[in-house]
């Protein structure tokens, strides 16, 4: 992934949709964010496709909202093939809850079964990855184990 600063105006930036079906919010962090934006700034930019849709910093971008703050240094990711993936690994050392885990794993399975094939290969093809392939990509991602 090759990437980019550039400012962009907060209006303009989209949330993916996808994040607030996996994270909940929690009121008390995010004034502990604004807090902490008000006196040291934005430490860490956002980052979004090329199309404004934010990768990472949800709640940055909302406590930039509540500061009335127009416009952002973020970094912009390019070829990203999958954003919801992406959001999910970018997110991948957060504290989370089990559901949350939990709906990343429901996420993460869902945009994997898109890609892995199913079925058995035709003659002279390589052997395919099937389920026991999507549990393990899906542990690795949200670090656990396969059992869990």
């Amino acid at each position: 992934m090759s990437d980019y600063i550039r400012s962009r105006k907060l209006s303009k930036l989209k949330e993916n949709p996808i994040n607030s079906t996996i994270y909940d919010d929690n009121e008390k962090q995010m004034k502990e964010l604004v807090e902490s934006i008000k006196i040291n700034g934005l430490l860490e930019p956002l980052v979004i496709t090329e199309s404004n849709l934010i990768l990472s910093g949800h709640r940055r971008y909302k406590a930039l909202q509540r500061l009335g703050i127009e416009s952002v240094e973020c970094r912009v990711a390019v070829d990203i093939p999958n954003a919801n993936v992406a959001l999910i690994e970018m997110n991948k050392y957060r504290t989370k809850t089990p559901e949350e885990k939990m709906r990343e794993g429901d996420v993460l399975e869902a945009e994997y079964k898109k890609v892995i094939k199913k079925g058995r290969p035709k003659k002279d093809e390589p052997r395919r990855e099937g389920k026991a392939s999507i549990i393990m990509k899906l542990a690795d991602a949200l670090n656990t184990s396969e059992t869990k």
